[in-house]
């Protein structure tokens, strides 16, 4: 592959590396030199996981790319800080740990590009930078009983995220991140205008029929099931919806503008749900606020596993191929009902599950 920059794809300036898990994180969660479990290369016969220091886990970048980044690398530090130690989190915090993991879905997308030298030969058409709160965003947060300090992450090397970069996990230490994001994912559940349909035409655009919002929550937000023993937050955001002719005139009601954090930048509010029942996210959470069952920490890497395979494989059947005519239409779909029967294959073999048993 060519280089380039993880946050805007184009050619280096003044080269730098960036770190996609920060060098913070794993400083605070054991060793700096430390070995990861990576998964099995995809361009390689050999099955065996590949292991890397956590240090060499970089990626190219500009450095005013970079330096442009290091605010909410050192806002997030904090907040994650808290989050670990079940300390209060603003919503505002709340909204900044999700464009936090924006880019970190993001850049560990691209870094395996890299990894694999590209394997699916997929060109990046979009990159850290261009895909920061752009789309409806979830994260939900689970607990283990006890686990070994580390962080790790999971579904990252399923064919279904080389396509469609939406959903993985991120463990720190006890804690497991669940983290999906994509347009409309959860539009319609908070009474947002949500997408009817979805077509992806010859130039991989896509044709939206938007209706408008119901105005009320419904609960569960999404249809697709999730362990209830975890804390969800979802954010709702429509900075593409600008794109669809006539969109916005959907979103200038009072409901909408009355549930943003940032209307004029199409930035819908934080939601909440604690197990009784879907809210708006305080200004600031009180003290606690993450009080949820803890899990076994095996059982958990077991049924997050399960979780984002079924997550991965809804999102991909959220937008329609039928439109794509001739041989890449048919390719497109062969594809996309190759990706599918992968997940659905693999969440049965928790056998290749990695022992995250490593600092």
């Amino acid at each position: 592959m060519k280089k380039f920059c993880v946050f805007c794809g184009k050619k280096p300036i003044d080269k730098n590396m960036e770190h996609v898990i920060p060098k913070w994180l794993i400083k605070a969660t054991g060793d700096l030199k430390r070995d990861i479990g990576l998964g099995s290369c995809l361009n390689s016969n050999n099955d065996k996981e590949r292991t890397f220091p956590f240090d060499n886990f970089k990626f190219p970048a500009c450095t005013a790319c970079n330096d442009a980044f290091s605010k909410l690398e050192s806002t997030v530090c904090y907040i994650m800080g808290n989050v670990l130690k079940n300390c209060p989190v603003s919503r505002e915090e709340i909204n900044c740990l999700l464009n936090w993991f924006d880019k970190v879905r993001i850049g560990i997308w691209l870094g395996f590009l890299y990894l694999d030298k590209n394997f699916f030969d997929i060109e990046p058409k979009f990159h850290i930078q261009s895909r920061l709160a752009t789309d409806d965003r979830l994260l939900y947060i689970y607990k283990a009983k006890t686990a070994p300090r580390g962080v790790n992450f999971l579904g990252h090397v399923t064919p279904a995220f080389c396509f469609s970069p939406s959903c993985f996990v991120l463990r720190v230490n006890e804690f497991f991140f669940f983290n999906a994001s994509f347009q409309f994912l959860c539009a319609k559940g908070l009474g947002f205008p949500f997408a009817r349909s979805m077509e992806i035409d010859q130039d991989g655009r896509f044709e939206i029929d938007l209706k408008p919002g119901t105005e009320k929550i419904k609960r569960p937000v999404i249809k697709w099931p999730s362990n209830d023993a975890c804390l969800e937050i979802y954010q709702p955001i429509f900075v593409r919806a600008k794109a669809c002719q006539n969109a916005m005139a959907l979103y200038e009601n009072e409901y909408v503008k009355k549930n943003s954090l940032d209307f004029s930048n199409c930035i819908g509010s934080i939601y909440w749900d604690k197990n009784d029942g879907i809210e708006l996210y305080p200004e600031n959470s009180n003290a606690g606020w993450l009080n949820i069952k803890e899990h076994d920490f095996n059982d958990l890497i077991k049924i997050l596993w399960k979780q984002t395979l079924d997550f991965q494989n809804n999102i991909h059947n959220m937008a329609s191929f039928e439109n794509l005519k001739g041989d890449e239409g048919r390719e497109t779909r062969k594809i996309r009902a190759a990706i599918l029967k992968f997940n659905k294959e693999f969440k049965t073999k928790t056998e290749i599950l990695p022992e995250w048993s490593y600092e």
